[in-house]
């Protein structure tokens, strides 16, 4: 019962985000048109990018270092590290990426701007924090509620003649809010920024280079195909636009799923962690078959939905797409609950880079030989390939550890 309330509570989040996207999606398609779902796209793409490099490697290390913390002024110095140093590289990057954005956008360029500081905020989540806690309680009131209000007064807005412009500025105003929740929420009464902060942000965000530049990698990777389909092939930007904002809705959707078992797999001593990780990867790909079969017919029904009929897709087309949002979930889960609980941070930072390095060529390779769906299918080899691989230095590094090896046979 523990576990199904930990899980439901870390998966209510998202939820709450794909309810809206089933609303707003359709409601932009009709009002706006094809511009209307690319400028968000891209404003999305552009601040995702932004989101990941401001999160530095907190959301791949700071949840195991919060539950095995000792006390909580030591889990309070954590989050104050980690505010001070993500603010200052937020602060950095949008005087950057502002100027970029409006430059890129074929229409609407400002609101594509509003919606890529939204998104960008996003990297001050504190989703790292409760992970380690195991408690997503405050994380659901804190930014769930919050966002799902946001989209509320963003609807609201939109079905009563707002422009575009009002979802972007609803959604700055939901990021600034949901940060000022968590910093009160975990720091109560004691300051934020302390004397010396600045140099200790610093320091820490030097020592995270290297996890950050590999977040950075794969954020490209991630979120960087509709401007590679921009550039290469735009008549298929529309087509990649819609599957790309579908597939990054299933995988935020799911994505949160490992980060109810940090906590269980963090804590845990080192003869028992073997085998909750062992239980909790078995869960989630359990989850993905069930995805995927349940996907296949439901898949094509959606997406008309979704984009008011503008494109169809075909049943090879909905498995692709499936494929790429399970393969990442995958990697997710193999990352946080066995390779960084095993010390094996750096070695995940360095594969992600080297698999996004080639997974941009593929979305090259991919748009200009066979369009939209060449784009996502390139996340699909991607993200297979990598799981393999992670797979492997997983059952590698267990049999190196003696402890963890004699766990391993007793289970």
């Amino acid at each position: 019962m523990r576990h199904v309330k930990r899980v439901s509570g870390f998966l209510s989040l998202p939820a709450l985000s794909l309810l809206a996207s089933l609303v707003l999606l359709p409601l932009i398609s009709r009002r706006f048109g094809p511009s209307g779902w690319v400028a968000l796209a891209l404003g999305q793409s552009i601040g995702a990018v932004v989101s990941v490099v401001v999160g530095m490697a907190w959301p791949v290390i700071g949840g195991n270092l919060i539950a095995r913390a000792a006390t909580t002024e030591e889990k309070k110095e954590i989050f104050r590290v980690g505010a001070c140093s993500r603010i200052i590289v937020l602060s950095v990057l949008l005087s950057a990426a502002i100027p970029l954005t409006v430059a890129l956008a074929q229409s609407y360029p400002w609101v594509t701007a509003f919606f890529m500081i939204g998104v960008s905020l996003n990297g001050l989540s504190a989703g790292w924090y409760f992970e380690g806690l195991g408690e997503p309680k405050q994380l659901i009131v804190n930014e769930g509620l919050v966002r799902s209000a946001g989209y509320v007064v963003a609807l609201a807005g939109l079905m009563l003649g707002a422009s575009l412009a009002w979802y972007g500025a609803v959604m700055i105003a939901v990021g600034l809010l949901m940060f000022s929740l968590n910093r009160w929420t975990v720091m109560r009464g004691s300051r934020l920024w302390l004397p010396g902060s600045g140099k200790l942000a610093l320091r820490t965000i030097q020592q995270q280079s290297s996890g950050t530049l590999s977040r950075v990698i794969q954020a490209a990777f991630g979120y960087g195909g509709p401007m590679i389909f921009s550039l290469l092939a735009p008549l298929q930007l529309p087509l990649y636009s819609a599957l790309d904002q579908v597939q990054k809705a299933g995988s935020n959707s799911l994505n949160p799923l490992p980060s109810a078992f940090v906590s269980w797999v963090g804590s845990a001593s080192p003869i028992e962690r073997p085998r909750r990780m062992r239980n909790s990867i078995v869960f989630i790909v359990t989850v993905c078959i069930v995805v995927v079969m349940a996907w296949i017919p439901l898949g094509p029904v959606i997406i008309g939905f979704l984009f008011a009929n503008n494109f169809t897709m075909s049943m090879a087309g909905s498995l692709i797409l499936v494929l790429a949002i399970v393969a990442v979930l995958i990697c997710r889960s193999l990352q946080l609950l066995i390779l960084v609980p095993l010390g094996r941070a750096q070695l995940v930072f360095a594969s992600n880079s080297a698999t996004s390095i080639v997974g941009i060529i593929l979305v090259m390779i991919g748009a200009l030989t066979f369009g939209a769906l060449g784009g996502i299918g390139a996340w699909a080899l991607s993200y297979g390939a990598l799981s393999c691989f992670y797979c492997i230095v997983a059952v590698r590094s267990l049999r190196k550890s003696p402890r963890i090896a004699a766990a391993v046979r007793s289970v």
